[in-house]
């Protein structure tokens, strides 16, 4: 991410519509779209891929998860008189879980928001080492 980028992140930190958690243990920031964001539908680039984007101390995006999408009728572009004429590839949202999985040397790490059971279980992953997987 180039630091112009980087900057616009921070505003919108700053404007309290993205937190950018530092990692625990590891040099990564941790960005997220917040509520007064969600609910006042300030959506804009940043804001939308702020979906538990991960970045390194460079500003390398590690992780860069699906970005926010919406619901029909939920922002303008989502109206029916918005969509295309095309029939769509229509899939099912099941339980809302995103769970992101991320490269750290030979390991391979997952970062959840929530403490469900599915992201209990995908921690599982977490520390395996990145060759066993393939």
């Amino acid at each position: 991410m180039n630091e112009e980028d980087y900057q616009e992140l921070v505003k919108r930190r700053e404007a309290g519509l993205i937190s950018m958690r530092k990692h625990p243990f590891l040099e990564l920031e941790i960005c997220n779209y917040t509520a007064k964001t969600q609910y006042n539908k300030m959506w804009d680039n940043y804001t939308i891929i702020s979906r538990g984007l991960i970045l390194d101390v460079e500003h390398n995006i590690i992780a860069r998860p699906f970005p926010k999408f919406f619901n029909l009728n939920e922002t303008p572009q989502t109206t029916i008189s918005n969509l295309p004429d095309e029939i769509p590839g229509i899939t099912e949202k099941l339980d809302g879980v995103l769970g992101i999985l991320y490269p750290e040397k030979t390991k391979l790490r997952s970062h959840q928001e929530d403490r469900s059971l599915q992201t209990r279980r995908s921690g599982r992953l977490s520390g395996c080492d990145r060759k066993d997987l393939s």
